[in-house]
């Protein structure tokens, strides 16, 4: 019996705690706090609520980048949530173009053929009679790009170049030798250790940007 009572009161207890954590939050709601897109004071004083990011130009020689970094824009505005992004430039307050020019990586440490692989295998007959190879250990990858944002809404005065801002960021990635891994796939593996490393580079450059537009103030 008083097993039975003890569940019950449980049980009770549970279902008090539930309507009163519904209550608060319907009485956190009521006061107006709830999920929103964040407002600008600024912005909002300027009557710029709508950002349409225009589809990338690519200058550098790495087929679609221009995508990546497309993507990573759209990201990181949405997530920021200061300004809304829109599908077309006629309903846009603000409209980012811009181009990425330059995304490419070179080698930043080498070492002699005879130290990356191990004395008396195979691989390291070829560099038989004190002859060898300098292989590459690390890479770096860098990406830059180029970014403006008009103003195409507001009236004839206020029309016009908003902000303009270029950002570079760079990363070290290991050569496949350093994965463990020789012969013909190295160059395979290096290129996918440097798309790897782009998919970081946008999300910083994309940030960078994000912040620099709104820090202008």
């Amino acid at each position: 019996m008083l097993a039975f009572v003890s569940r019950v009161q449980v049980t009770l207890i549970g279902t008090l705690g539930l309507v009163l954590a519904a209550s608060i939050l319907s009485g956190v709601s009521g006061c107006g706090y709830h999920f929103q897109k964040r407002e600008d004071p600024i912005f909002q004083a300027e009557k710029i609520q709508k950002l349409f990011i225009s589809p990338l130009q690519n200058d550098s020689f790495k087929p679609g980048i221009e995508n990546l970094m497309y993507s990573a824009l759209v990201r990181t505005f949405s997530a920021k949530q200061r300004l809304e992004l829109v599908d077309s430039e006629k309903t846009a307050d603000l409209v980012l173009t811009g181009s990425v020019s330059g995304a490419s990586y070179g080698v930043t440490g080498a070492q002699p053929g005879d130290r990356v692989f191990p004395s008396g295998t195979a691989m390291a007959s070829g560099f038989a009679g004190g002859n060898y190879q300098t292989i590459a250990q690390t890479y770096e990858a860098s990406m830059s790009a180029n970014f403006s944002v008009n103003r195409v809404s507001g009236g004839p005065k206020k029309v016009g170049s908003f902000w303009a801002g270029g950002f570079s960021r760079r990363k070290s990635f290991a050569a496949s030798n350093q994965l463990g891994t020789f012969g013909t796939t190295s160059a395979l593996i290096n290129e996918s250790e440097f798309d790897r490393a782009l998919g970081d580079l946008v999300d910083l450059v994309a940030q960078d940007t994000h912040e620099s537009l709104f820090f202008r103030f």
